[in-house]
């Protein structure tokens, strides 16, 4: 049996007093890792986690993007509600497609710059709840972008500086044509619901369902229905901090 918070190639540790990354017997074949909710202070020690696809760091104590640059495969990185003022350390990252780092400090976005062209993924950004006062600056960093579609500079409230400005929403979409959502609405300013659903858990319930459809006995059953709760856990989990945090 997997031990608490283990699944083949996942491994989430969230809320667990974690103070840093030495703590925790990394396996190089982990796709996915959640450390939300602890106290970690450094990003390190991932050189060897070169399968990583999924990464959550969120609700911690970190003040520095580093650490990441063996990490070729990663997909999604959420670094949101830290200490964060800069972004950078992301240019290794060719596979990157959803970066959320939404309550942090940040005011410099000159780490953008080495995202431009056609070797970069990111799709989703999201930036809301930081100190970015400068349109310029921001249209400067994220011009190049090219697979940029997502963006949230404001959300539940929680902006930026530069949100006061009642022209920045038209500015943006003016002069970043491949935006598709700015601030949860589409380009005609109509709301769209940007929570998604993650494809390998559809394909889990799925998988779930079926089994408890063909099983015969009650054990069998049991088993089922706790995987099946097990799953619809992560699934709310993950909501919440793509909602919140």
């Amino acid at each position: 049996m997997a031990e608490p918070g283990v699944e083949a190639g996942e491994l989430s540790l969230m809320d667990r007093g974690i103070k840093s990354l030495a703590e925790i017997p990394l396996n190089s074949e982990l796709h996915t890792l959640n450390l939300h909710c602890n106290q970690i202070s450094k990003i390190e020690r991932l050189d060897r986690m070169l399968n990583l696809q999924h990464l959550d760091l969120s609700s911690n104590c970190i003040r520095q993007i580093e650490g990441l640059s063996s990490l070729a495969n990663l997909q999604t990185l959420n670094l949101s509600c830290n200490l964060i003022t800069k972004i950078e350390g992301l240019e290794k990252l060719f596979s990157l497609t959803r970066l959320n780092l939404s309550y942090n400090r940040i005011h410099d976005l000159t780490g953008l710059l080495c995202l431009r062209g056609t070797n970069y993924k990111i799709s989703h950004l999201e930036l809301h709840s930081n100190c970015i006062n400068n349109v310029n600056h921001l249209l400067q960093c994220l011009t190049g972008l090219q697979y940029l579609t997502h963006l949230t500079l404001e959300k539940n409230g929680k902006s930026n500086p530069l949100c006061a400005r009642t022209d920045y929403r038209d500015i943006l979409l003016q002069a970043l044509p491949q935006l598709t959502t700015l601030d949860g609405r589409n380009i005609f300013g109509e709301p769209v619901n940007i929570v998604e659903a993650n494809p390998s858990d559809l394909m889990c319930f799925e998988g779930l369902l079926d089994c408890l459809a063909s099983s015969h006995s009650p054990t069998d059953e049991e088993e089922v229905l706790w995987l099946f709760i097990k799953v619809c856990l992560k699934q709310k989990c993950r909501m919440y901090t793509s909602l919140y945090c």
